[in-house]
């Protein structure tokens, strides 16, 4: 009988998972999910959210509801060997700062070509709060030459558990936006289409974030 891959075990568990770190999130952190009808079910898709906390790729995978792999700096691997391959195994792929990413980015077309979920994090690391650092181009590029489409995420209230201002484990509330998806083809005929189709994300992340700021005041914003 032929013994199950390490792909094969890792999708596994993520559907094992996913209902009881789901329920955690909602009694822990009060997690709120709007625009589910917008996460592609299967099939390629870039998932492309603002990035605060430890907590992000976490939260994001859940919502996908699929093993999904994301781009992780590398400086995060090669303290503990067990963080490293619990973070692999869960589908880091590790991405140098500094230099070009073009093993990372290979990977990264390789899995979308295989019909999974990549998730990037055009911020690059953790910030302490949004707007403070330009956001890369990685996920446009990777649409443009994949046809995956990119689905804006938006996340309010990471900033406040396992972040860089807060690195306590906490409870706290948090509510993730995932907004229509991004076509590559509808910026190809922009001057500069990578650039066209980021802009479009930034502006789509910020106005959800600006909401966010004044969310418990408006519990009952759509």
């Amino acid at each position: 009988m032929r013994l199950p891959d390490a792909n094969e075990v890792a999708r596994a568990a993520v559907v094992v998972l996913r209902h009881p770190v789901g329920w955690f999130s909602k009694a822990w952190w009060r997690l709120e999910v709007r625009g589910r009808e917008h996460m592609p079910k299967a099939g390629p898709v870039i998932l492309s959210a603002n990035h605060l906390s430890f907590i992000d790729p976490v939260i994001v995978t859940l919502a996908a509801g699929r093993r999904s792999y994301y781009l992780a700096i590398d400086e995060l691997f090669g303290k503990s060997a067990g963080f490293d391959r619990m973070t692999r195994f869960f589908g880091a792929v590790p991405t140098p700062r500094g230099r070009p990413p073009i093993a990372a980015l290979r990977e990264g077309i390789a899995r979308l070509e295989q019909g999974e979920p990549l998730v990037v994090f055009p911020e690059g690391r953790r910030v302490e709060q949004w707007g403070t650092d330009h956001p890369a181009n990685g996920a446009a590029w990777l649409s443009l030459l994949t046809g995956a489409p990119v689905v804006p995420i938006a996340i309010v209230g990471t900033e406040n558990v396992l972040s860089k201002s807060e690195p306590r484990f906490k409870r706290t509330a948090l509510t993730m936006w995932i907004e229509e998806p991004l076509d590559a083809l509808d910026f190809i005929d922009h001057a500069d289409p990578v650039g066209a189709m980021m802009l479009r994300w930034h502006e789509v992340v910020a106005a959800r974030v600006a909401t966010g700021d004044g969310l418990a005041a408006q519990p009952g914003e759509a």
